[in-house]
C-alpha cells in the first residue's frame, strides 16, 4: 500500500466534511470509538451532509459511538433525524462497565433517546443491528458484520 503513491497522496491531504457533498456518495458508514463522542456531535458539516443524503434516500449506516454522528442532523420537519426513529448504539450499561461513563462527555444512548429516538439493546457486548427504512445502526463492535451485510443488502438494491 505504501507504495502506491496516489493512495498515499489522498490519505496525507484528507477532504474536511465540509468539502463533501452528498451526489458522490452511495451511503455513509459513521464507525465508533469514543473520540467521536468528542468530535460528532459538535460537527455541523457532518449534520449537513447526513441531513442531504437522508433527503436523498441513501442508506446511513453507524455504529458504536458512531451514531452520536446523527445528533446534528435534521428530517424534512426540522425535527432531530433520530426522532421517532429505531436504533442501537453502544449501550449506557457497556459505558458503565467499561467505565466510560466516567471519561466521555457524553451518554450515547441518553442523548439520541433525549433527541427521540426509539432506542434498544442486546445484552453487553452481544451484537445487534436495527434497520429503520435507509437507516442501519448498530450497538457496538460485534455488530459490525451483521451491519455491514445489511448496508451491502441496501446498496445492492438501490438503482444504478
Amino acid at each position: 500500500f505504501l507504495n502506491q503513491k496516489d493512495a498515499v497522496a489522498q490519505l496525507e491531504t484528507p477532504l474536511h466534511v465540509a468539502d463533501v457533498g452528498p451526489a458522490p456518495l452511495d451511503a455513509i458508514f459513521l464507525v465508533g470509538g469514543t473520540g467521536t463522542l468528542w468530535d460528532f456531535p459538535v460537527c455541523a458539516p457532518l449534520g449537513a451532509l447526513i441531513t442531504a443524503l437522508g433527503q436523498q434516500d441513501k442508506p446511513l449506516a453507524a455504529i458504536c459511538h458512531g451514531v452520536v454522528g446523527l445528533m446534528t442532523a435534521t428530517a424534512t420537519d426540522g425535527l432531530p433525524f433520530v426522532a421517532d426513529r429505531s436504533l442501537t448504539c453502544f449501550s449506557n450499561a457497556e459505558e458503565a462497565m467499561l467505565e466510560y461513563d466516567k471519561l466521555v462527555p457524553l451518554l450515547a444512548e441518553t442523548e439520541l433517546v433525549r433527541q427521540g429516538a426509539i432506542y434498544s439493546s442486546a445484552a453487553p457486548f452481544e451484537p445487534k443491528v436495527i434497520e429503520d427504512r435507509r437507516l442501519i445502526t448498530g450497538q457496538n463492535p460485534a455488530s459490525a458484520g451483521p451491519l455491514a451485510r445489511v448496508l451491502i443488502r441496501q446498496l445492492s438494491a438501490m438503482p444504478s
